[in-house]
């Protein structure tokens, strides 16, 4: 009998025992909202240093939201994404809650917010007006400092999702590293100054995208079990 419990615990030495899922809760929900802080204190230091310049006229465009409603979408959208996301995310976490694939990919709809208003913005313009406004002035900006910034997020959430037991955990990865796009492009819009949803509802959407790409990868790395 005892050379069989010696058997037994030589085997399972190595396993990843799951944490249970209120430790889960509360390690994952801290570590994401501290990472956002973080970023957000770095990137209005670079501004007082001057390496990105925030926006002058961005709180009175957001108090005066009834006349500028496209400037406050630029930061509300976001944060609904971020926010709705991060709630529903123990739904991967672990086996006895997924709920299938079609709950998963319904459960990321707030994604396709952007996309709408681009479509919606380029309808309402001429045709020649379309190139103008979509590559803007600050295209490589947006694209590359909205994954930069997610960065430092999604690994916060990569640690914390350790812990877990995702079934599917590309599908876990792409989720974080939704979240940490939201919240960065959210972070982000502080600092631009474009203001069509012809030119934020598209590469918005790309800068998100893309660090969903990453989290996919980071899930497929990191967290398999």
């Amino acid at each position: 009998m005892t050379q069989l419990n010696d058997t037994i615990a030589l085997l399972s030495k190595d396993i990843h025992m799951p944490r249970s899922a209120r430790y889960f809760s509360r390690v994952y929900i801290s570590l994401t909202l501290f990472s956002i802080m973080v970023v957000a204190g770095l990137t209005f230091m670079a501004s007082l240093y001057q390496w990105l310049s925030f926006r002058p006229d961005y709180w009175n465009n957001l108090i005066q939201i009834s006349t500028t409603p496209h400037v406050s979408l630029k930061q509300l959208i976001p944060a609904f994404i971020g926010i709705i996301i991060l709630f529903n995310i123990r739904a991967l976490a672990y086996p006895e809650t997924d709920r299938g694939r079609w709950h998963h990919i319904l459960s990321l709809a707030p994604i396709f917010i952007f996309p709408m208003l681009f479509v919606l913005a380029l309808y309402n313009m001429e045709l020649s007006q379309w190139r103008d406004v979509i590559i803007g002035g600050s295209l490589a900006r947006c694209v590359v400092l909205i994954p930069s910034l997610a960065l430092v997020i999604l690994a916060a959430q990569i640690i914390a999702l350790i812990h877990s037991a995702p079934q599917h955990p590309i599908w876990l990865g792409i989720r974080a590293g939704i979240i940490a796009g939201a919240w960065a492009t959210m972070i982000y819009a502080f600092f631009c100054t474009e203001d069509s949803p012809a030119f934020y509802g598209l590469w918005y959407s790309v800068g998100i995208m893309i660090t969903g790409g990453i989290g996919a990868l980071a899930g497929r790395i990191f967290l398999r079990w």
